[in-house]
């Protein structure tokens, strides 16, 4: 076992006070532990002990006296919280709250399933699709990032929510909160427990419609991802115009055609999608891509020959716009769902 890891929560226990910080370190320490494949067993017993062990010396007790009542409900509010988080960790699907998510996904009966893991199905669920970046801005994810996010949500929706997360995102279902902002809330609690910014999509959706629902925040988190628009939880209508133009008919084909000329041209394709966002300056693109700001000026002036639009006026930049997002279904990312 993790000694020092050991050491940290048995002097927290011994203390008699549980605070957040012990809640954290024993959910990192339960979640390594799962991680070596130490018995869940052999944890509760080895820290029992070190427990009624560091008492016993710090107070330099008689052999057979008892812990006091404060570090017992410590000891027991600290065993529960790694016992959680450990089993979270091992992430058993056969779990009836695994098996609860599948039915709902897969559009069955999760009549007896919910009754087995006493989660009452709710008429409405916010149907969540959320991506882990692969880094973050001081690093890589950590290992630990899917079990805190599972952790968190369990708390922040009193375990009425369901999630089924790989280590690079997955779907959530929570119950429809009357407050649609309480969504939001909710993500940013996620990305502070992660370590990272998290990015979602959702759509509502009651139980027997949970399945088309999954489909259509997955295709949203993908444009989100696609655009680079990262870092929060986005609805349908603040995808609309990049949603309708990836829909399969003969108007997005024509509108991704109007790259056509320039498809075997990078450097145009690059300095194109740079500038048509409307955000950085000529100048900006130019340091972006180490070159002259007017290559830049005759790149933009080249897409306007070969493809008939001018990415300098509005007209010519709604097109070419509207284009780069019908020809983006074809390299839309996919995220564990």
């Amino acid at each position: 076992m993790a000694t020092r890891a050991g050491r940290v929560l048995v002097g927290s226990i011994v203390e008699g006070v549980a605070s957040t910080r012990t809640t954290h370190e024993a959910e990192t320490a339960a979640i390594e532990w799962a991680q070596a494949g130490i018995p869940l067993a052999a944890v509760h017993k080895h820290l029992t002990d070190g427990v009624v062990h560091a008492y016993r010396l710090d107070s330099c007790a008689a052999t057979d006296s008892g812990l006091p009542d404060a570090v017992v409900e410590t000891l027991t509010s600290v065993l529960a919280t790694i016992s959680t988080a450990y089993l979270t960790e091992l992430g058993d699907r056969q779990s009836p709250r695994q098996r609860l998510i599948s039915a709902l996904l897969d559009g069955e009966d999760p009549t007896g399933l919910s009754r087995e893991c006493g989660i009452a199905v709710a008429p409405s669920y916010a149907v969540v699709a959320v991506a882990f970046p692969l880094r973050g801005r001081k690093g890589p994810l950590r290992p630990t990032a899917r079990t805190r996010v599972t952790l968190e949500l369990e708390r922040r929706t009193g375990r009425t929510a369901l999630a089924r997360l790989s280590d690079q995102g997955g779907t959530l279902l929570i119950p429809s909160p009357v407050d649609e902002a309480i969504l939001d809330r909710i993500l940013t609690r996620l990305s502070s427990a992660a370590g990272v910014g998290l990015t979602a999509a959702t759509t509502s959706a009651t139980p027997g419609a949970i399945g088309d629902a999954v489909r259509r925040a997955h295709e949203l988190l993908d444009l989100a991802l696609v655009f680079g628009r990262i870092g929060k939880l986005y609805r349908l209508a603040d995808l609309a115009v990049e949603y309708q133009l990836t829909r399969p008919g003969p108007a997005r084909d024509q509108l991704a055609a109007v790259l056509a000329p320039i498809e075997h041209a990078p450097h145009l394709m690059q300095t194109l999608r740079l500038h048509l966002p409307g955000v950085l300056s000529r100048q900006a693109i130019a340091h972006r891509l180490n070159i002259h700001v007017n290559t830049v000026d005759y790149r933009l002036k080249r897409v306007a020959v070969l493809t008939g639009f001018d990415p300098l006026i509005p007209s010519g930049q709604w097109t070419l716009w509207s284009a780069v997002i019908a020809r983006s279904q074809a390299g839309l990312l996919t995220v564990a769902r």
